[in-house]
């Protein structure tokens, strides 16, 4: 299946909406607390805020390279653009980067919007921050066990 990047990166950022829209609907269906579909949405605004989605877009040319049949779905692909979003929540703690794609990073809109007026805000936002990477980094664990 012939595809340039530019179909794959519209394609791509459709399945990626989708499967992260079905993440904040599984778990707004389980908790109630407004943090968690706080943190869910900017983890969403992230990740869909000018990424060039080179990485997926070298595999999938990969995968297509090494056989003649369509990739059988897109999971390894969602897998590689959610490893590396995994990495940038970390790494923008590190570097205590306060934008991410020209959006709010993580830890900064959760010390903003949720602590503000405590005194351990940052603490706070750097501390949820790491435990919203580690659940990116659990779903990328998640779409590569479904993959055929």
């Amino acid at each position: 299946m012939t595809k340039n990047y530019q179909e794959f990166k519209s394609d791509f950022n459709s399945k990626l909406e989708q499967w992260l829209e079905q993440k904040q609907n599984d778990f707004s269906g389980r908790y109630k607390e407004g943090l968690t579909d706080d943190i869910l949405s900017q983890i969403e605004t992230i990740s869909s805020a000018k990424g060039k989605r080179i990485r997926p877009f070298v595999a999938w040319l990969m995968s297509n390279n090494l056989s003649d049949r369509k990739p059988p779905d897109w999971s390894p692909f969602l897998a590689i653009e959610l490893f590396h979003l995994f990495g940038l929540i970390h790494d923008d703690i590190m570097d205590r980067d306060q934008l991410r794609r020209g959006e709010q990073t993580i830890h900064e809109f959760i010390s903003e919007k949720n602590f503000s007026s405590s005194k351990d805000s940052n603490h706070i936002g750097n501390s949820l921050a790491i435990l919203a990477g580690d659940l990116v980094h659990s779903w990328v664990n998640e779409l590569f066990v479904k993959t055929e």
